[in-house]
């Protein structure tokens, strides 16, 4: 919480998923979805839904601290929590909707939650999507497409998405997002035929 406070110019709630494995992004967010649950930093089907004291701990011990008008937070996107569950052995139909309904409820009480604990008059939630590297740089699946836009016009913050890879960034400025956050050294092919409408 120091560090935060005394390196950034825009407040964010730390996420440490070395503290406790329950603040890793798959885990913290997925946890319970479609009968999963966390083994290790990882989902798994078939396993129990695991104790939620520690999820957002990190976060918590920041909240108190908090001190400006806006805040970051930040979420696990559909498309990424979907692939981390198929890779766990979760196997129903119409997975991404189910993952976009239980998001757009758990988005909702981090947000109530965020709201009653500080006195922010902003706050941007960043969908984090690292998935969306894999699924291609010319053009998004029209699935997670539909998905990140049913999620997005759901959330009552500012919302901005973080891939770490490239991807078609077109296709996502071109979505109702506030935000685009890329790590510079992946940016390629997507990127660059994303320019002008980015």
């Amino acid at each position: 919480v120091d560090f935060v406070i005394h390196s950034a110019d825009v407040a964010y709630l730390p996420q440490l998923p070395n503290r406790h494995e329950q603040e890793s992004m798959l885990v913290q967010w997925g946890d319970g979805i479609a009968g999963a649950g966390q083994d290790g930093t990882v989902l798994r089907t078939g396993v129990n839904s695991g104790d939620r004291s520690e999820a957002f701990l990190g976060a918590a011990a920041m909240l108190g601290r908090v001190d400006g008008p806006i805040l970051k937070t930040q979420a696990t996107g559909p498309v990424t929590l979907a692939a981390a569950l198929r890779a766990g052995g979760v196997d129903v139909p119409n997975l991404l909707d189910l993952v976009v309904a239980e998001l757009r409820s758990r988005i909702a009480n981090h947000l109530e939650w965020i709201r009653a604990e500080t006195p922010v008059s902003e706050i941007v939630l960043v969908l984090d999507e690292p998935a969306l590297a894999a699924v291609g740089d010319d053009q998004l699946p029209p699935a997670a497409r539909r998905a990140l836009a049913a999620l997005i016009a759901d959330i009552d913050a500012s919302v901005g998405v973080h891939c770490c890879g490239d991807t078609d960034w077109g296709g996502l400025a071109e979505m109702d997002v506030d935000w685009l956050s890329w790590d510079v050294g992946a940016l390629g092919h997507g990127f660059l035929q994303g320019v002008d409408r980015i």
